[in-house]
């Protein structure tokens, strides 16, 4: 009998950042990412990586405020960051 090597599915991610990202040209992204740090209080290149990759079953969130500031920057609405809208 063969053994079927199946992997549990990849949680999808709780934000739909990364997709405005990277919808930008790759020099315009990497602008686009550092005024996110700079707007989010000088936050790591390491903590915009982990917001930008959060599953929906991590239990960390990004700051609300943080999220007014990556809304304002990407030019959406607050919601449209979220992929399940509640």
């Amino acid at each position: 009998m063969e053994a079927i090597n199946k992997q549990p599915p990849t949680p999808k991610l709780r934000y739909t950042i990364n997709a405005y990202l990277m919808a930008l040209p790759a020099g315009r992204r990497a602008i686009v990412k550092r005024k996110i740090r700079k707007q989010c209080n000088g936050i790591a290149e390491s903590t915009l990586s982990r917001w930008i990759n959060l599953t929906q079953t991590d239990s960390a969130d990004i700051p609300a405020s943080a999220l007014v500031q990556i809304a304002d920057i990407l030019n959406v609405d607050i919601e449209d960051l979220f992929t399940s809208k509640k």
